[in-house]
């Protein structure tokens, strides 16, 4: 199963854009990709999202606790006023262990955990067509 993975991102990236342009709201978005990413063996490893508001060129950081030698897949989403939105993963040492900062609506990051404990989850809006605009970020644990 675990060689459907690239494809399986490929896709949701895909749906998540697609979503986006069509006014899909980040609930939404995130409940089309639980049901993708669960085809591959992901299932959300945390109870809660990150989520909330950022204007233009804001930045949030939350810390989210991963397991040592698990595989995570991080998906940020955004409303539709929304067109760049970039996700970074920090370990405890500030080191960048994962990031997608490529010009779309939606961010995914894939990664294992070296360490079992908190990793810094950075997102940052670079394009909002209004004065905020929202967003939310799942964590994905692969189920082995």
């Amino acid at each position: 199963m675990k060689a459907l993975k690239p494809f399986a991102t490929i896709i949701i990236a895909i749906l998540a854009s697609v979503t986006t342009a069509y006014a899909v709201t980040t609930s939404e978005q995130l409940e089309l990709i639980d049901g993708l990413k669960s085809i591959v063996d992901y299932y959300p490893s945390h109870e809660n999202d990150m989520s909330g508001s950022l204007g233009e060129y804001d930045e949030e950081t939350e810390s989210f606790p991963f397991t040592r030698n698990k595989e995570y897949s991080l998906v940020a989403v955004c409303d539709d006023d929304c067109t760049d939105l970039d996700l970074y993963v920090y370990d405890k040492n500030g080191k960048v262990v994962g990031y997608d900062d490529d010009d779309t609506a939606t961010a995914i990051v894939d990664f294992t955990a070296e360490y079992s404990g908190d990793y810094d989850v950075e997102v940052t809006m670079y394009e909002c067509e209004t004065s905020v605009c929202f967003y939310r970020v799942r964590s994905y644990r692969y189920s082995d």
